[in-house]
């Protein structure tokens, strides 16, 4: 602590040792630094920050160098007012430590700026994919056992390759053909003992919040090895731009803002995601996005015995008695309709207790529909 005409000031040396970052993302992490030291207002302490940064170039690295200076006026008391300097230091020291800056003439401080974090997901216990679990946690989905064993298969040579290894999946089909029933039921059975497999909300995930959530859980090992995203084409872009650093064969996730610069995290999870559009999920980034998907899996729209299956699933779920019923939907759907989506058909069950009459109805507003196409006037050609 220096002393002049009852002005007392201390000054702490940093330095930080990074690649090129841009002076103003520097300045506001100094700022930062200082206002831990006069967040405390009864101290009654200043900080001021260079005006220029000092930077050197040592072994491909760059150097920043920069005295951040307390001072305090009016302090009669100088054993106060060092205790005040001390705790400011110390604060200061640690808010330092977290952007990767660190007191000149020490060591650097292992900050999540200075090193890349590695993490390497653990399963206690990985369930075995029997005859018995295809029954009971499968059972309701048909004709796509190739897919699911795909799936389990992939997800355990991550596993056992201590995830050097990882073959991105997606589930890609029109709508309504157990893409998504297929990734829920995974998730029911792998996530019943310890938390296996995590899904990513398309609404509410932000890119920062998506990098917060991937580096703190590796960070904190705890990250879900298996990220699922449902209906992938439907996220933000900046949210897959952002999985494309996990994809890809270092699998790491890099957040870079004005706060802390750059902090790295090695994050090897295998993505399984359902996509409905496969033209614009091919369409971004140039088919970056695609081309880091190791299995394609179709899902096709059923077809009449498998929509057949469907309906006396659902039906016994009704307690529905009449068997005719089923063969009076699939006529009605596939025959005047021209219908195989699934989620449509098995609405018709709604008048199962009314079959005929239901159907009339059904009949009728399809009628109004194509009686309004065949009067709609045709566009004018070159207007």
């Amino acid at each position: 602590m220096t002393k002049r005409a009852n002005v007392r000031w201390e000054v702490l040396f940093l330095q930080k040792s990074a690649k090129e970052i841009e002076e103003g993302v520097l300045k506001d992490q100094l700022r930062r630094i200082a206002g831990a030291a006069t967040r405390n207002k009864a101290r009654g302490l200043k900080a001021s920050i260079p005006r220029t940064i000092k930077a050197e170039l040592v072994d491909g690295m760059q150097t920043y160098s920069a005295p951040i200076v307390l001072t305090k006026v009016n302090s009669q008391n100088q054993e106060t007012a060092q205790r005040y300097f001390d705790e400011a230091t110390n604060q200061m020291r640690k808010a330092a430590e977290m952007t990767g800056w660190f007191r000149q003439g020490e060591e650097p401080f292992a900050g999540p700026a200075d090193f890349l974090l590695e993490y390497v997901p653990k399963i206690e216990t990985f369930p075995a994919l029997t005859p018995s679990v295809m029954k009971s946690v499968f059972g309701r989905i048909y004709e796509r056992d190739p897919h699911i064993r795909t799936i389990y298969s992939a997800m355990q040579t991550a596993i056992e390759s201590d995830f050097k290894v990882r073959h991105h999946i997606v589930l890609h089909g029109p709508p309504a053909c157990a893409k998504s029933e297929i990734c829920r039921d995974f998730m029911a059975w792998l996530n019943a003992d310890e938390r296996i497999v995590m899904p990513l909300d398309t609404t509410t995930t932000t890119k920062a919040g998506l990098e917060r959530l991937l580096y703190e859980g590796a960070k904190s090992q705890t990250l879900p090895p298996f990220l699922y995203l449902e209906e992938i084409e439907k996220y933000k872009m900046e949210i897959l731009l952002c999985l494309l650093q996990v994809m890809d064969g270092r699998g790491t996730i890099q957040r870079t803002n004005a706060r802390v610069g750059n902090i790295r995290a090695k994050c090897p999870i295998m993505i399984i995601a359902t996509c409905n559009s496969l033209s614009t999920l091919k369409a971004f980034a140039d088919g970056a996005l695609w081309s880091r998907f190791n299995h394609k899996l179709y899902c096709g729209m059923p077809d009449r015995p498998l929509m057949q299956k469907i309906l006396e699933r659902d039906g016994q779920d009704l307690r529905m008695r009449d068997d005719s019923v089923i063969e009076k939907i699939l006529a009605f759907a596939f025959d005047e309709l021209g219908c195989r989506d699934a989620r449509e058909i098995t609405a018709y069950l709604d008048g199962c207790n009314r079959i005929d009459s239901f159907i009339a109805d059904q009949r009728t507003i399809f009628q109004s529909l194509q009686k309004d196409r065949a009067l709609a006037i045709p566009p004018v050609q070159g207007a």
